[in-house]
């Protein structure tokens, strides 16, 4: 059947409380894994140019016949990152972010 062939089994992992205060709850290996073994399947969305991510401070909006359009106003310096890059994988050496997702 297609799920044995290319099912996943979890059991590696169960949902726990975190012994940490204020780290809430979390996922938790209750069994030995081996070096290189997946332990749980996960999509990634892959985000190629982290600095896309980058939130810059915006002047007032400029209004024409057309539209209302809003300029950046420092394009060196950003202000903050998008949300989602709290979620993300990444290495500081690497332009590129990954976002595991998935239903819960």
């Amino acid at each position: 059947a297609w799920l044995e062939e290319h099912g996943h089994c979890i059991d590696a992992l169960q949902p726990r409380k975190s012994r940490i205060e204020g780290a809430g709850a979390g996922a938790f290996l209750v069994r030995a894994v081996m070096k290189g073994e997946v332990i749980v399947p996960v999509p990634l969305l892959h985000l190629p140019h982290k600095q896309t991510m980058n939130m810059y401070q915006l002047d007032e909006p400029h209004l024409d016949d057309r539209e209302t359009t809003a300029r950046v106003s420092d394009t060196k310096q950003p202000i903050q990152t998008q949300l989602l890059v709290n979620y993300c994988f990444g290495h500081p050496q690497s332009s590129v972010l990954l976002y595991p997702y998935g239903s819960q």
